[in-house]
């Protein structure tokens, strides 16, 4: 044998147990809770109260929200759902807002929902510009299949997703092998995903972040298709799978503080569904903000109010 094949004999050696043990990870049946609770630090440890509501609290959901951590804040959803109900609508509000952005981290939300609860409406959040590639959470709590889906080469995040995907698959398999219990007890009064804060964020800050939003230039052309393929193919992918399940999709705008009224892509989602768009009074309030991004409790008081009206409008429009 030549010392060329000998190499290549013994690297392939070593490969083939490596790969082996890969494809075993995938194969198991692992422990699903297990992956939702394993990124304990992002966003505060929420994708593992995501898992529990799903599926361990028995309490059925009407009206979703899915976004971002802008969403987590804005949507007090205990508020909102007592003030829909007071109005003569009995349903039942549930906000599935997940730290930062990624339009797969939304079909796969929406599609856990839809296996557990006869949704009736689900508001998506949309910003200013839609993000271009996935959710850096993504590969933990999504299955096979949703992993190992076609590859687009708009998704930058595809090999990262596997990594990641192994890890949590092989951590789940350790502590299966050494009996270690890492998992946190099932909170049965953790109904709902707003996250409370009242804090407040200087005045100047806001001022800042005004004046820059004037100079933020518009995505077009040929920069705006290869940029947003990828986030425009799953939400009509989410609004597909909704409709098809008698779901009404709307959509909430929930931009930083300071930037246009109207977000980029209102032509786009206004074909799809309503749009909604919080007025001035509390958009431009800056007592209602705790960051530049995120909106405090005094903020997300408002909007429930103000969101009360509006869905109470769709579900029941005057005759």
């Amino acid at each position: 044998m030549s010392e060329r094949k000998k190499i290549w004999s013994n690297i392939l050696l070593f490969a083939l147990p490596l790969l082996l043990g890969l494809v075993g990870l995938f194969i198991a049946n692992g422990n699903e809770r297990f992956r939702y609770h394993f990124p304990k630090y992002n966003c505060s440890g929420h994708s593992g109260w995501i898992y529990d509501r799903l599926n361990l609290i028995d309490r059925k959901v009407d009206i979703a929200f899915l976004g971002t951590s802008r969403t987590m804040d804005a949507i007090n959803d205990h508020v909102l759902e007592q003030r829909i109900k007071d109005s003569g609508v009995d349903m039942n509000v549930l906000n599935m807002g997940y730290c930062r952005f990624g339009r797969n981290m939304h079909h796969l939300l929406a599609k856990r929902m839809l296996e557990r609860w006869d949704l009736k409406h689900v508001i998506l959040e949309i910003n200013l510009k839609e993000n271009w590639d996935g959710h850096e959470d993504f590969a933990y709590l999504a299955s096979n299949e949703e992993l190992f889906q076609p590859v687009m080469i708009f998704n930058d995040n595809y090999i990262e997703d596997i990594y990641k995907a192994s890890k949590a698959r092989f951590d789940d398999v350790r502590s299966q092998l050494f009996r270690v219990d890492m998992l946190p007890p099932v909170h049965d009064d953790w109904l709902f995903g707003h996250f409370t804060d009242t804090t407040h964020v200087a005045s100047e800050v806001l001022d800042r972040l005004a004046e820059e939003g004037k100079h933020i230039q518009k995505t077009e052309g040929f920069s705006r298709w290869f940029r947003y393929q990828y986030s425009f193919r799953y939400i009509d992918k989410t609004i597909k799978m909704l409709e098809e399940k008698g779901c009404q999709v709307h959509f909430l705008y929930l931009p930083q503080y300071g930037l246009s009224r109207v977000p980029e892509e209102y032509d786009f989602f206004k074909k799809r569904g309503t749009v909604l768009i919080p007025p001035d009074s509390i958009y431009n309030n800056k007592y209602y903000w705790k960051d530049g991004s995120h909106m405090n409790e005094y903020g997300a008081t408002a909007m429930s109010q103000w969101l009360k009206h509006e869905l109470v409008a769709i579900i029941q429009p005057p005759h």
